[in-house]
């Protein structure tokens, strides 16, 4: 039992980095628009472009759910047999804290080589930010009611500032495990390879 835990737990690392992998291809889009290295004319108006600006952020917000679920997957599946057919991020946060409070990427750094792993105290996406910019995405890339009052959404900062927090968050993180002492020290650009790579280690 507990090897098919291990061998469950390597997959879920597995499909994590996997995802990772996607969500960079989706934060560079991101950046390349914003960065006007995408002109907005090919969008043909800039609220199309802002639309498909969101609609990506969305989709990576989507991907830390999801990779979250997969690292946590030994755990989660136990308590959600519908596992396979969860999509709605939001759910799947709140699902995630009942079954690993634990569950949010920790950022990580080291201050100056052989220094200790220390945490990163700001500049990255928290939890609240998750859930904020999450609700942010719904409301720009849905169609709005004809007979609404128009309102400005604000967002706090610029896109560029939140691919920023969400680099920030993902580019050297931890993953706690469930009633272990063991974790998952993760590089979304591992400096040998430029992918993402998982280490296991013991509990930071």
């Amino acid at each position: 039992m507990i090897e098919l835990q291990n061998q469950s737990s390597l997959k879920g690392i597995k499909k994590y980095c996997d995802l990772l992998e996607e969500l960079k291809l989706r934060v560079k889009t991101v950046q390349d628009i914003v960065n006007k290295n995408v002109p907005i004319s090919s969008f043909g108006e800039k609220s199309f472009a802002d639309e498909f600006i969101f609609l990506q952020i969305r989709k990576i917000l989507e991907l830390i759910a999801f990779g979250s679920m997969a690292s946590n997957i030994v755990e989660y599946e136990k308590l959600y047999s519908d596992y396979k057919n969860n999509w709605r991020a939001k759910k799947i946060i709140e699902r995630l804290e009942r079954v690993n409070k634990d569950f949010y990427p920790v950022p990580l750094q080291q201050t100056s080589a052989g220094a200790p792993l220390e945490n990163v105290r700001s500049g990255f996406l928290t939890k609240d930010d998750f859930v904020f910019l999450y609700d942010v995405c719904s409301k720009v890339i849905h169609s709005k009611n004809p007979y609404s009052e128009i309102h400005k959404i604000d967002i706090k900062m610029s896109v560029d500032d939140w691919m920023h927090r969400i680099a920030s968050l993902l580019w050297f993180h931890q993953i706690k495990l469930v009633d272990s002492e063991a974790s998952w020290l993760v590089y979304l650009m591992h400096p040998e390879t430029n992918k993402s790579h998982a280490i296991m280690a013991k509990k930071y």
